[in-house]
């Protein structure tokens, strides 16, 4: 449901838009390259394993991420972002998918072996229950 003209939105739920894309333009595919190496060692991932990846934004490390063998989910809250990670993610087999929903509310059970969540996508919501909720939910 939209918010009414007297409710006010989260600032994350309007800020990760198209301008997003051009102010941190500077986190690039190869960064994220240079970074999965590293991440497979430290969640011990190989190939095959399901991973989400929690506030997935344009899916620069979900692309990482499945070049390496991982089944990969993306999630995000921004439709703008989702669609630039479709454009950038070929559509063959492999290739993350990727999915809007609030990372509070995940609509999964037992379904992925391994999550992250990288850059800055903790530590926006209001309240500790709240970042519990996202724990929860990727547990």
């Amino acid at each position: 449901m939209a918010p009414s003209s007297t409710e006010t939105r989260p600032w994350f739920e309007t800020a990760f838009d198209s301008k997003y894309l051009r102010i941190y333009a500077h986190r690039t595919g190869e960064e994220a390259e240079a970074a999965a190496p590293h991440i497979m060692r430290l969640l011990e991932a190989e190939a095959g394993d399901r991973l989400v990846d929690l506030a997935c934004g344009e899916g620069r490390y979900a692309r990482a991420m499945a070049k390496r063998g991982l089944r990969v989910t993306g999630i995000d809250l921004s439709h703008d972002l989702l669609e630039e990670a479709r454009e950038r993610s070929p559509l063959l087999p492999g290739s993350p998918q990727y999915f809007r929903n609030d990372i509070r509310k995940l609509p999964f059970f037992n379904q992925f072996d391994l999550a992250i969540s990288m850059f800055t996508s903790f530590g926006y919501f209001e309240t500790e229950d709240e970042d519990l909720q996202l724990f929860r939910g990727a547990h």
